[in-house]
């Protein structure tokens, strides 16, 4: 059976954004030049340092991905540095909650399971489809865990906003390299990716996959099952706020400990992290 979306895809030469989970994944586990370009430019890392690194709780392959739920988390250690990486295609409470969730969890890991005396760093690296927090292209944030007490000195929240970008391209506004890599998962024009990366071989090869994994069926099976979870989770989340009732946000704190109990975080410290008891947690596994 044909997949309409793809048809429609090829039809019009548009792509699926590759902030979507199914492609952004994808594409920062096979384009380390790309992720490592990108970090370069925010953290005290070189791309050549980003491309001998590893990636972390990766359940599968890179060449799986569509199989996998989008709750897969990219974890890259580079050196001491232990980064998060998040695509975020909106910005809502929940999504907040979450991406917290498993930054915290990662923290916890590490300060509760050290496997060495090296002093690590954390970063969770956002980037995000529509601005958050301020209208500039980077926010360098400072993270404290309280139930933890650590943070600040070892721990930051990078936030890309691609919006801002976006709205300078379209304004007809110069932009420069760095602003071109972040474009690129906004743009679903397959035209304007082709012009964005002319002459620039690293861009032109993340662009090119771009384009094709928009044009394989089981990938862009697996965005259309994206779409509809996300649906799902956002009907719910309206249908919670405009009843105006309790279930939602316990709803919510149930989904957060559940992620955590798959990460192996121990229950007490979950118990601290939703307000759900010790019972409430046991019944979740």
């Amino acid at each position: 059976m044909k997949s309409k979306l793809l048809d429609e895809l090829i039809r019009t030469r548009t792509v699926i954004p590759a902030i979507s989970d199914t492609i952004f994944k994808r594409l920062m586990m096979e384009h380390l030049d790309y992720l490592g370009y990108i970090l370069e430019n925010i953290m005290p890392l070189t791309q050549e340092e980003v491309m001998k690194g590893e990636f972390l709780m990766n359940e599968l392959p890179s060449n799986h991905l569509h199989s996998k739920s989008n709750r897969l988390d990219l974890v890259l250690k580079v050196r001491n540095y232990i980064i998060n990486i998040e695509a975020n295609k909106s910005i809502n409470l929940p999504l907040l909650n979450r991406n917290r969730t498993h930054f915290a969890g990662i923290i916890f890991k590490n300060y509760s399971d050290k496997v060495s005396d090296m002093e690590y760093l954390h970063y969770q690296v956002n980037f995000n489809g529509k601005n958050y927090l301020k209208n500039e292209e980077v926010i360098d944030l400072k993270y404290y865990d309280k139930y933890l007490n650590v943070g600040e000195k070892n721990f930051r929240k990078i936030h890309l906003n691609l919006e801002k970008v976006n709205y300078e391209y379209y304004d007809k506004e110069k932009i420069n390299r760095f602003e071109k890599a972040l474009l690129l998962l906004k743009l679903t024009k397959e035209d304007e990716i082709l012009e964005l990366v002319k002459g620039d071989s690293l861009l032109e090869n993340v662009a090119k996959d771009i384009i094709s994994y928009s044009r394989a069926r089981e990938i862009v099976d697996a965005y259309e099952n994206e779409m509809i979870e996300e649906n799902y989770r956002r009907q719910s989340i309206e249908y919670a706020n405009k009843q105006g009732i309790k279930t939602g946000v316990y709803q919510n704190k149930k989904d957060t400990a559940l992620s955590m109990l798959k990460d192996k975080i121990p229950i007490f410290q979950i118990a601290k992290y939703t307000n759900l008891s010790v019972d409430e947690i046991k019944k979740l596994r």
